[in-house]
């Protein structure tokens, strides 16, 4: 979302809790593209506490940096939620690809051994984006354990046991 903090502009995700409070703010550092004509860039990464165990979050290209997922886990992040827009081409849907979704996330599972969420939208907006849907959950070992479709919306369940993350 783009959430003002006094007079600057950040490109955010929000954790909201069981209670509907807004329990921790991430804001994207990696602005990507023509981000920073628009948003001040994020320069703090804190894992919280939740009632199901220590989790951090990334916004989109911040997953692309190997160093944003350390520090969270490094803090005993067990579970890091990225919350992402990636955009796709392919003349068939099912054939829609992202390199971040393909590789760089499955990768920052794997290197710091801990869960990885991502939430992405579908579709086309503005007749002009489309974006690559396939929102995932990666294991510490670095595999999608369960995925959305590139197609149409969906919400997407999986059980995760943070206590088989090394953080």
């Amino acid at each position: 979302i783009a959430l003002p903090e006094g007079d600057r502009l950040y490109n955010a995700a929000v954790l909201i809790d069981d209670r509907g409070e807004i329990v921790h703010r991430a804001y994207k550092s990696n602005l990507w593209h023509f981000d920073d004509r628009f948003f001040t860039p994020g320069e703090d990464f804190q894992a919280i506490d939740t009632k199901f165990g220590r989790i951090g979050m990334m916004v989109c290209a911040d997953g692309r940096i190997p160093e944003i997922a350390r520090i969270l886990a490094l803090q005993g992040a067990r579970l890091i939620i990225d919350v992402v827009n990636l955009v796709a081409t392919a003349r068939d849907p099912k054939d829609l690809m992202n390199q971040q979704y393909a590789f760089m996330l499955p990768v920052r599972a794997l290197e710091n051994r801990i869960w990885l969420v991502t939430a992405d939208k579908c579709g086309m907006e503005g007749n002009c984006a489309v974006y690559l849907g396939r929102s995932i959950v990666v294991n510490p070992e670095g595999k999608i354990v369960a995925e959305c479709p590139p197609d149409r919306p969906e919400i997407l369940i999986c059980d995760v046991d943070l206590e088989k993350a090394l953080g």
